[in-house]
């Protein structure tokens, strides 16, 4: 229940941001058909992602996944995960946003395990860094690149 009310707020914030033209939750996903023929959001229906964004960049739109982890996993749990949204190339980008840096820090392990020097496609945040009212949200990936959410 505490991980649904945070991500209450997550929504909330998200989607105040300029650059978020849309924000559909899990449940839509998951309850409107629609969704899951659509090509951009098929791969998150089919991994229960927690949310999908479309954000707006220099006048183009991208769906992305949103993924809120409140309580730490083991590897091979998130390793799985990330392996799904890997193997679908319809899945682009996966934003995670972690309760604590310790489960950042597990699920960039669990990305390199799948990935190894690929290129990332997760970026992660801070939950208390991403519900700061100032303005925008910064995503980093393992590697030092970031998405900037305003």
């Amino acid at each position: 229940m505490e991980h649904d009310i945070q991500l209450v707020e997550v929504r909330k914030r998200l989607h105040a941001l300029q650059s978020v033209a849309g924000y559909y939750t899990e449940n839509m996903l998951q309850a409107c058909e629609e969704f899951s023929s659509k090509d951009s959001m098929a791969a998150f229906v089919k991994n229960n992602t927690d949310a999908v964004l479309e954000v707006r960049k220099n006048g183009k739109i991208t769906t992305v996944g949103l993924e809120f982890e409140r309580s730490e996993k083991g590897l091979d749990r998130y390793a799985k995960k990330i392996l799904s949204y890997y193997s679908d190339p319809r899945t682009a980008v996966i934003l995670y946003v972690c309760r604590n840096a310790a489960i950042q820090k597990t699920l960039a392990r669990a990305e390199a395990s799948v990935m190894g020097e690929g290129p990332p496609r997760c970026f992660y945040a801070l939950l208390e860094n991403v519900l700061q009212a100032n303005g925008k949200c910064i995503f980093t990936n393992r590697k030092g690149a970031t998405i900037t959410l305003e």
